[in-house]
C-alpha cells in the first residue's frame, strides 16, 4: 500500500486553472476537458511518484518538483508553450541563466509557487489516500494513455492541451525513427540562388551600402498597437510589407531563413543553423554571394556571440568580421544579455563611418532588448517598455544615417528574427506576423499587400543588387 496526498491533484490542477485565468485563453469546452484530464493525470503521476519515497527522501522530490514546475510555468508565460526537452542544452548556457533566470520576476514567481503548494499542503495535509501500488499504476498507465491518445487542437496553446511529461513523450515519438539531418546529405527544399549572378561583379563604389537590421521577436502588432510610432512613421514613408511572415520561432532559426533563403527544419529539433555551424554551409548564404561580389560583410549582435554558436553560424554563412558583447566595455554590458540597442546601434554608426573607403558593405545587425527579461536602460522585465525603447533606438539611428548621407547608397531593411505578440492567446497566426520594411534612396512609398516572408529576404536582396547594376 501506498499513502497518497492530494496535494498535488488540488496543486497542479489549481496552477492550470489560474495560468488558463492569466492567459485569457477562449472557452472550448472540449479544450479545457483535454487540459483538465492531461494535468489530472499528470498530477497522479507526481504524487505516485514522490509519496511512494521514503520520509526523508520526499523533501528533495518536492523541490525538484517544484523547481521543474517553477521553470515550465515561467516558460508558459513567456513563450506560451511548454518548454522542450531538445532545447535544454540552452538552458545550461550562462547567458541563458544569468539573463533569463536570475531576475527579480522570476524569484518572485518561485516564490508565489512554493507559498501556494506549502498552503494547498497546509489546508489537506489531513487527508491521506491509502492505494495498492499495482493499483496507482494501473490509472497512472491508463490516463497516461488516454493523455496521448487524445489529438490536440490547433487553435488553442499546446501546452494548456498537454502537460510537460506528456508533451515531451510526443515530441521524442515524433523523432523517435529519425537520425539527425547532420548524418544525410541534406536535402534542399527549395531551389536556390547559385550566387553566380553577382560572383563575377567587379567590385565598385557605385554598390549600395546594405544594413540589414533583425530586431529580437518584433511583431507587426507592435506597429498596430500604437507602441513604435517611430518605426511606423519610418516605414510608412519608405516601403512596408504589413503581411510578413516569420517561418520559426528560434533566432538560429529565423537567421538561418533570413541569411540562406532556405526553410528550417520544420519536422526536426536539429536546426540548420546548428548543423552548418558544425558541418560547413551546404549552400551559399547572403554573405558568401555578397562576400565574393566585393562586399565587406559584418555581423553584430547585443548578446555574446557564442550563446546558439551564432559565432560558428556567421562563419559558416561567410561574414568576413563578426562580434558581440564581448567587445564592449564592461561598462557597457547591461546584463548577461550584452549591450542596450542604443549602444549596438552607435557602433554601427562608428563602423559606417570607418567603411566609407570600403564601400560595398553589409552589415547585419541582432538586438536583443526586446528579448525576455526585457532589460533595458533603466527597466527590466517591462516589454512594452523595452518595444517602446527600441523604437525610440530606430528612430535615432534612422536620423544618424541621413545626416551622413547613407541613404544616398545604402539600403536599410528592417525585419525580424521572430515575432512576440503582445496578448499571446491571439490567432495562431500573430505568433508568426513579423515586421519587414526597406529604407533608401530610389525606394518608393508603398505597402505591399501580398504576402511575403523570410525565406524571400535574400533573393530581394541579390534581385536589387543586380537591377541596380544597370
Amino acid at each position: 500500500m501506498i499513502n497518497i496526498k492530494p496535494t498535488y491533484l488540488m496543486y497542479i490542477t489549481f496552477l492550470w486553472l489560474s495560468l488558463v485565468f492569466i492567459t485569457g485563453i477562449d472557452f472550448n469546452f472540449l479544450v479545457y476537458a483535454k487540459g483538465l484530464l492531461s494535468y489530472f493525470s499528470l498530477a497522479v503521476l507526481v504524487s505516485f511518484l514522490i509519496y511512494n519515497f521514503s520520509e526523508k527522501k520526499q523533501l528533495f522530490a518536492h523541490i525538484i518538483c517544484l523547481s521543474i514546475i517553477s521553470l515550465t510555468t515561467e516558460h508558459i508565460l513567456i513563450n506560451d508553450a511548454n518548454p522542450d526537452i531538445n532545447f535544454m542544452g540552452m538552458a545550461s548556457n550562462t547567458t541563458f541563466i544569468t539573463g533569463s533566470l536570475l531576475n527579480f520576476r522570476f524569484i518572485l514567481l518561485i516564490l508565489v509557487l512554493g507559498f501556494s503548494f506549502w498552503g494547498i499542503n497546509f489546508l489537506v495535509s489531513r487527508y491521506v489516500l491509502r492505494v495498492q501500488i499495482k493499483l496507482a499504476l494501473v490509472i497512472c498507465t491508463l490516463l497516461l494513455t488516454s493523455d496521448l491518445l487524445i489529438p490536440t487542437k490547433i487553435s488553442h496553446p499546446f501546452w494548456m492541451q498537454k502537460n510537460l511529461v506528456t508533451q515531451t513523450l510526443i515530441n521524442l515519438n515524433s523523432d523517435f525513427y529519425k537520425e539527425p539531418l547532420a548524418n544525410y546529405q541534406v536535402i534542399k527544399t527549395r531551389e536556390k540562388i547559385s550566387g553566380e549572378i553577382i560572383k563575377n561583379q567587379s567590385v565598385n563604389n557605385g554598390k549600395k551600402n546594405i544594413i540589414l537590421l533583425v530586431l529580437e521577436g518584433f511583431s507587426e502588432d507592435y506597429l498596430n498597437r500604437g507602441l513604435t510610432p517611430n518605426l511606423k512613421k519610418i516605414l510608412n514613408s519608405n516601403f512596408h510589407a504589413p503581411y510578413f511572415i516569420t517561418n520559426q520561432v528560434q533566432t538560429n532559426r529565423g537567421l538561418y531563413t533570413i541569411l540562406c533563403d532556405d526553410y528550417d527544419n520544420l519536422g526536426s529539433s536539429e536546426a540548420k543553423a546548428d548543423i552548418i555551424s558544425t558541418s560547413g554551409a551546404f549552400t551559399k548564404c547572403l554573405p558568401q554571394m555578397l562576400q565574393e561580389s566585393g562586399y565587406h560583410t559584418i555581423f553584430t549582435q547585443s548578446a555574446p556571440m557564442s550563446f546558439m554558436r551564432k559565432d560558428l553560424f556567421a562563419k559558416a554563412t561567410g561574414f568576413n568580421v563578426f562580434s558581440g558583447s564581448e567587445v564592449f566595455k564592461k561598462n557597457d554590458l547591461l546584463s548577461s544579455w550584452g549591450i542596450s540597442d542604443g549602444k549596438l546601434f552607435e557602433s554601427v554608426i562608428s563602423q559606417t563611418r570607418r567603411q566609407k573607403t570600403l564601400n560595398p558593405y553589409f552589415i547585419t545587425i541582432l538586438t536583443s532588448g526586446t528579448h525576455h527579461p526585457f532589460i533595458i536602460p533603466g527597466s527590466s522585465g517591462d516589454q512594452i517598455a523595452a518595444i517602446k525603447y527600441t523604437d525610440q533606438e530606430i528612430q535615432k539611428l534612422h536620423d544618424k544615417l541621413l545626416s551622413q548621407g547613407f541613404f544616398k547608397d545604402g539600403l536599410l531593411i528592417i525585419t525580424s528574427d521572430e515575432a512576440r505578440p503582445i496578448i499571446q492567446n491571439g490567432p495562431y497566426i500573430l505568433k508568426h506576423h513579423g515586421l519587414f520594411g526597406v529604407i533608401g534612396n530610389g525606394i518608393q512609398k508603398h505597402s505591399q499587400a501580398h504576402l511575403f516572408s523570410q525565406l524571400d529576404i535574400t533573393a530581394s536582396i541579390i534581385d536589387y543588387i543586380e537591377a541596380d547594376k544597370g
